[in-house]
C-alpha cells in the first residue's frame, strides 16, 4: 500500500502565536473553545484564502468572513459564533500578529492641527490592553437581581445587521418621492423596529433575572417582555449598567503625540476588518 502522505507537510504552517483570552474562558459555553493546560490558544497565520474571503463585502457584513477567519487559525476554537465579544478584538489582532508580525501601520488625525500622523504600534502592546469587565456580579433593580454577560459575536453582528438595514431604509426615504402620509407611515414602522431592536440588545446582554420569590429566569422572550414593560428607571439603570460594563471592556486608547505640532492626545483604536488585514 503506497504512502501518499505529501512530503511537503512538515512545511505546512505552525502556530507561531499563544493568545490567553481576555476572558480566560468565562462566557464560553462548553464545547466551543478547548483551552490547553497551558491556558493559552495556539493562533495559526492565515491562509492565501482566508485574505480573499475578508476581501467579500457580503461575508464581511453577515459575519462569516471573521468567523470562517478564527476557525481555519484557531483550531481551538470550535464555534465563533458564539465567542464573547469582548475576546473578538484580541482573537483577531493575535492572528494579525501571527500572519504579519507585531508592527501595523495606523494613520491617526491630529484634532489639535487636523494634520495626519503615521505611527508603527506594536500589537502586542494593544492586546496587554484588553481587558474583560467583571460581568458576574448581578445588579438588584426593583427587587429583582439581574446577572449580566457580555453578547456573543452572533448577537452583536445581528444587531450591527438590523441597524444597518434601519439606516438603509431611512436613507432611501429620504432619496425617493413619496406622498408625506407614506413617509410617515414607514418612518413609524421604523421607529417601532428601532426600539424593539434596543430592547432585544439588553435583553442579550442579561444571563438570568431573579425573581424575590428565588425563580431564575432565563427565557430571552420572557426577558423581553419584561424589559418592554418595566418602568423607565429600570430599563435606565440596566442601560447604564451594560454601557459601564462595555465600556470597561472596550480597546484602550493610545496615548500619542502630533509629529507636525506636539499635541499629545488620546486616540481611540477602531479595526476596520477589510483593512486590518493586509
Amino acid at each position: 500500500m503506497s504512502d501518499n502522505t505529501n512530503p511537503l507537510s512538515k512545511s505546512f504552517r505552525q502556530p507561531t502565536v499563544q493568545l490567553k483570552l481576555p476572558s480566560d474562558g468565562k462566557y464560553w459555553k462548553d464545547g466551543d473553545v478547548q483551552i490547553p493546560v497551558t491556558g493559552e490558544l495556539p493562533i495559526y497565520p492565515m491562509r492565501v484564502g482566508d485574505e480573499i474571503t475578508l476581501k467579500t463585502p457580503d461575508a464581511l457584513l453577515n459575519g462569516s468572513a471573521v468567523v470562517d477567519l478564527i476557525h481555519n487559525c484557531v483550531p481551538a476554537i470550535k464555534n465563533a459564533w458564539n465567542a464573547p465579544i469582548t475576546d473578538i478584538d484580541a482573537i483577531l489582532i493575535a492572528i494579525r500578529i501571527a500572519s504579519y508580525g507585531i508592527e501595523m501601520d495606523v494613520t491617526i488625525d491630529c484634532p489639535a492641527c487636523t494634520s495626519e500622523n503615521d505611527f508603527a504600534i506594536d500589537l502586542r502592546t494593544v492586546l496587554q490592553r484588553i481587558k474583560t469587565a467583571n460581568f458576574s456580579s448581578p445588579v438588584v433593580f426593583d427587587g429583582l437581581k439581574i446577572s449580566f454577560k457580555p453578547q456573543t459575536y452572533l448577537e452583536s453582528n445581528a444587531d450591527d445587521m438590523v441597524q444597518f438595514e434601519q439606516d438603509r431604509l431611512v436613507k432611501a426615504l429620504m432619496d425617493i418621492e413619496l406622498p408625506d402620509e407614506e413617509k410617515s407611515r414607514i418612518m413609524k414602522e421604523s421607529v417601532k423596529k428601532i426600539t424593539l431592536l434596543a430592547v432585544q440588545n439588553i435583553a442579550t446582554h442579561i444571563e438570568c433575572i431573579t425573581t424575590q420569590e428565588g425563580v431564575k429566569v432565563t427565557d430571552k422572550s420572557h426577558i423581553t417582555e419584561f424589559l418592554m414593560n418595566c418602568s423607565r428607571a429600570t430599563y435606565k439603570g440596566m442601560q447604564e449598567k451594560i454601557k459601564s460594563l462595555n465600556d470597561a471592556s472596550i480597546l484602550k486608547p493610545l496615548h500619542v503625540q502630533c509629529t507636525h505640532c506636539q499635541h499629545e492626545f488620546e486616540s481611540g483604536l477602531v479595526f476596520n476588518y477589510s483593512r486590518f488585514f493586509g
